[in-house]
């Protein structure tokens, strides 16, 4: 759990298979379906690596599906729907993972099996978000949502991703009750982390990446409609610049990856996510870009922290000695019960 939470699945994948087999020996089912669950999220995440592995990603597809279906047949015959949900959202991150590695391929759109375990996708998250709704379970519904969001948008259906994130951004608000202090705004100072669960603030963070990617895909999308058969490098470069669709958007995508980062601090200065946000932007779209289409990110960027006031933010501080002792055994600095007794 604690591998796969800080994104390290060629550490967690030996821990849960070693557990599974314990769990297994014991004829402990409902350990075993755990660990089960963390050896598919752990595969899974390792199929889609760009580090070489020892097994093809077909082959560690091959071994995380068939985990995790023995996990959800476990768990769909537990009382614990609480785990039944986490079952049906790994499996749906599952079916999303191997369609986006299907997409690889020539064609994929038309591919049975990209549409097949597109649909296996969407069946899966939606059934999680419909039985974390109807059982009261509301940071599994976003959770949920936000897979699905991610599934819409590796599906190429910017439409519907769009419509899944807004709505992802609707569910956060209610988890905190509506409360706008509890989020960033502009011209307003920022929250603190003791505002809202550590799991708003991370959740909120990758809604915003989400949100980002579909504004510089629409930026890209854009420019590039603009400047086809624009033989001229100068022309090309002004027709950019002064078209209002292309800088909207792309000042939308800085706007939203400033947000999604503020976000991440919020939850924690060691967010795993927090690389995997630079990564997107580095490797997906900055080092694609001209110098004038870097300079305008740099300005928009510039402007959103300062909007959104991000510098501001005061995360938690893992090295105080305070938080520490109240986390690990609560407050004793009023007087502790029955002290009265003994002095």
């Amino acid at each position: 759990l604690i591998y796969n939470n800080g994104l390290q699945p060629e550490n967690a994948w030996r821990e849960a298979a070693l557990a599974a087999v314990y769990f297994r020996k014991l004829e402990e089912r409902r350990g075993l379906g755990l660990a089960l669950l963390h050896l598919g999220e752990a595969l899974r995440r390792l199929a889609t690596s760009y580090k070489p592995q020892a097994d093809t990603p077909e082959q560690l597809f091959e071994t995380a599906g068939a985990a995790i279906l023995e996990a959800v047949q476990i768990f769909d015959e537990s009382p614990e729907v609480l785990r039944r949900i986490e079952a049906a959202i790994e499996q749906g991150c599952f079916f999303r993972d191997y369609m986006r590695y299907l997409s690889r391929s020539e064609n994929a759109s038309r591919n049975e099996r990209f549409k097949s375990y597109r649909n296996r996708a969407f069946n899966a998250l939606q059934r999680a978000v419909r039985m974390a709704e109807e059982k009261n379970y509301p940071r599994h519904q976003l959770d949920a949502q936000i897979n699905l969001t991610w599934t819409y948008y590796y599906a190429g259906e910017t439409d519907n991703a769009r419509q899944a994130a807004e709505d992802s951004l609707i569910l956060a608000r209610k988890l905190v009750n509506d409360d706008d202090s509890c989020l960033l705004r502009q011209g307003e100072s920022p929250p603190t982390p003791e505002k809202a669960e550590p799991y708003i603030f991370m959740l909120l963070g990758k809604t915003w990446v989400i949100q980002g990617r579909l504004w510089m895909d629409e930026f890209i999308q854009r420019r590039d409609a603009i400047t086809t058969g624009v033989k001229e490098r100068a022309e090309r470069i002004k027709r950019v610049k002064e078209d209002e669709k292309a800088q909207n958007a792309l000042r939308k995508a800085a706007e939203s990856f400033v947000l999604a980062l503020g976000y991440n601090k919020l939850y924690s200065t060691r967010s795993p996510y927090t690389p995997v946000v630079f990564d997107i932007l580095y490797d997906f779209y900055l080092k694609k870009f001209n110098v004038y289409e870097l300079k305008a990110f740099y300005d928009y960027q510039a402007t959103a922290r300062k909007d959104y006031r991000v510098t501001e933010i005061e995360p938690f501080d893992p090295t105080d000695m305070q938080s520490f002792l109240d986390q690990s055994f609560g407050s004793y600095l009023e007087s502790v019960p029955g002290s009265e007794e003994v002095g």
